[in-house]
C-alpha cells in the first residue's frame, strides 16, 4: 500500500514477485497467474537498456515471471531467460542478485531435466552464499532446492571452496519450525486468507528468520536513516 501510494516502482515490483512465489507455493496458480499479468501490466516494455535501480526491478520480475512458466511446466522456457538475467546482474557487478538468480535458474534447470547444469548453478549460488550467510535465498526456493543441495550433498567431493557444514545446514534448515510450515500449503493459504492468521504470521519469532550479523548491521543502518549508499 505504500508503495503503491508513493508510486515506488521498485517495491511494488518485489510485493507482487513475492505474492507470486507464495501462491505457487501455497498451490495457488490462479492466483499467481492473476497477479503476474499485473506485474506485467506494472512494469510495461523492456526498456533498451537497464540502469540504476531497474536493473534490480526488472531482474525481480523476470524471476518472478520464471516461476510461473516452471509452475506451469514450462521450464525449458525459463532456463534462457534467466540465463540471460544473471548474465546481466554480473556485468553490473550485482553478486548477490545473481546468488538468487543462480538458486532460481537451479530450479528450473532441475525441472527441464537437467540435472547436472542445475548442481552447477547452485554451487555457484552456494559459494557465494557460504562467504556471506545466505540461507532464506534457499529456503525461498522451495522443495526443488532441498533436493538439489541432498544431490550435493552424496557427491563423493564437494568443490575445496564448498564446506560440507554450510551444505548440511542448508539442508538441515529446510525442517526447521519456520521454514516448515511455510512449505505447508494449507498453512501458507491460512496465512493469506485470515486476519488472525495475518497477525499469527506478523508476530513470528524472530529466531527463526536466521538475520546474519550483516543483515542486523544493514538493519542499524535503516534504523538511523541512512542512505542506501
Amino acid at each position: 500500500a505504500v508503495a503503491r501510494s508513493r508510486q515506488w516502482l521498485r517495491m511494488q515490483v518485489a510485493c507482487k514477485a513475492e505474492a507470486i512465489r507464495i501462491s505457487i507455493r501455497s498451490g495457488d496458480l490462479g492466483r499467481a497467474t492473476r497477479i503476474g499479468h499485473e506485474l506485467e501490466t506494472l512494469v510495461g516494455q523492456r526498456p533498451a537498456s537497464l540502469q540504476g535501480s531497474y536493473l534490480e526491478t526488472w531482474q525481480r520480475f523476470e524471476v518472478a515471471h520464471c516461476r510461473l512458466l516452471v509452475a506451469r511446466g514450462r521450464p525449458a522456457d525459463a532456463v534462457p531467460i534467466l540465463q540471460g538475467v544473471q548474465a546481466e546482474v554480473r556485468t553490473a557487478g550485482m553478486p548477490y542478485l545473481g546468488a538468487q538468480i543462480s538458486v532460481a535458474l537451479a530450479v528450473a534447470l532441475h525441472a527441464a531435466g537437467q540435472r547436472t547444469d542445475a548442481m552447477q548453478a547452485m554451487l555457484a549460488a552456494v559459494e557465494y552464499g557460504q562467504e556471506n550467510g545466505l540461507q532464506r535465498v534457499f529456503f525461498d526456493a522451495g522443495p526443488v532446492a532441498r533436493d538439489i543441495l541432498d544431490g550435493m550433498r552424496y557427491q563423493q567431493a564437494l568443490p575445496a571452496e564448498i564446506e560440507s557444514w554450510y551444505v548440511d545446514g542448508l539442508c538441515a534448515g529446510f525442517d526447521a519450525p519456520g521454514v516448515a510450515a511455510a512449505a505447508t500449503a494449507t498453512r501458507t493459504a491460512s496465512l493469506l486468507s485470515t486476519e488472525q492468521d495475518r497477525t499469527e504470521y506478523a508476530v513470528e519469532p524472530l529466531a527463526s528468520s536466521r538475520l546474519s550479523a550483516r543483515e542486523v548491521e544493514i538493519l542499524d543502518y535503516v534504523a538511523r536513516g541512512l542512505s542506501n549508499k
